[in-house]
């Protein structure tokens, strides 16, 4: 299936300047993940204490970028890299089980 040439436009752009979030080092984020989308919408979790260990102490979330690729579709494009905290939800889930909550009554 061919691309319509709006989309083989898109491809072929020269890539934009790097925001900070490429040249983050992963050694200054180790109990962090980075959250990365495809092309093709298939999402991914990585920790970055497996980026530290394959890439080094010195590697940046650009690094990684350059050598994923999409695990469903074999695309090395990805959409989106965001780096997030996954620690500490054990306290987040701890106060959803609360038995002490006072919500109003419904009507009727």
């Amino acid at each position: 299936m061919a691309l319509p040439k709006i989309f083989l436009h898109l491809f072929s752009m020269p890539r934009p300047s790097l925001p900070a979030i490429f040249e983050t080092r992963f050694s200054s984020v180790p109990w962090h993940h980075i959250a990365i989308e495809c092309v093709c919408a298939h999402s991914a979790l990585l920790p970055v204490s497996q980026a530290l260990e394959r890439l080094g102490q010195e590697s940046t979330v650009q690094d990684m970028l350059d050598r994923l690729r999409c695990a469903r579709c074999g695309a090395r494009q990805v959409v989106q890299a965001r780096i997030v905290y996954s620690g500490a939800s054990g306290v987040a889930m701890s106060s959803a089980s609360a038995t002490n909550v006072h919500l109003p009554k419904p009507r009727g």
